[in-house]
């Protein structure tokens, strides 16, 4: 299974709209995250290589926002090859 890559841009771009639109600066999420300012700065501009998952929940849950994590096999997950079916039998 190859791993999906998050586009680290467009996740600081979405921790970014829920910070501006709970009314919050870069040091209030700097704060709850436990980071400095220019760390923020760096992921909402997607120059950070890695984003934690348990910043993203804080960032959304400092900026009042509920955060909601989906795993679920893609649609690969559910075809069977025919010979993998004959092998099973």
């Amino acid at each position: 299974m190859t791993p999906q890559k998050i586009d680290v841009r467009q996740l600081g771009h979405v921790m970014r709209a829920m910070r501006v639109a709970a009314g919050l600066t870069q040091v209030d999420i700097a704060k709850a995250l436990g980071v400095s300012r220019p760390a923020i700065t760096n992921i909402e501009a997607g120059r950070r290589d890695n984003i934690y998952l348990h910043h993203l929940v804080r960032c959304a849950t400092r900026s009042g926002f509920d955060m909601m994590l989906v795993i679920r096999p893609n649609k690969s997950h559910y075809e069977t090859k025919p010979t993998q079916a004959r092998q099973q039998s």
